[in-house]
């Protein structure tokens, strides 16, 4: 009942059984959305439960290979990046990044 980093975790399950009902949430998760539009998803490492997430994250490429809909990255890379039109936005756990970002900075930019 703790985390990758050994924070103690307030719960009355085994982490097996978390496993199975998180995939199972991700698993249904997805399939309600590809109904609607392509899903594109993605692996961001964190300080808490680098591996769990990655086997989530590997689950689900495995459950969705044949499905032309659902793409699912499981990169090792601790950033990913997805452009939509003309944004692009940025995915990464904190704990890594430091001084290289600011929370409280938003920057605007606007396109012609």
């Amino acid at each position: 009942v703790t985390t990758t980093a050994g924070t103690r975790q307030d719960t009355d399950v085994r982490w097996q059984k978390m496993f199975d009902y998180g995939t199972k949430m991700l698993v249904e998760a997805v399939t309600k959305l590809s109904a609607i539009a392509p899903v594109e998803t993605f692996y961001v490492r964190s300080n808490h439960d680098t591996q769990t997430s990655y086997y989530a994250a590997s689950m689900l490429a495995a459950y969705f290979h044949a499905d032309p809909r659902v793409h699912v990255d499981t990169g090792a890379s601790p950033r990913k990046y997805i452009q939509y039109g003309c944004n692009l936005f940025g995915f990464g756990h904190g704990d890594k990044e430091g001084k290289r970002i600011c929370q409280k900075q938003i920057l605007y930019y606007s396109h012609n």
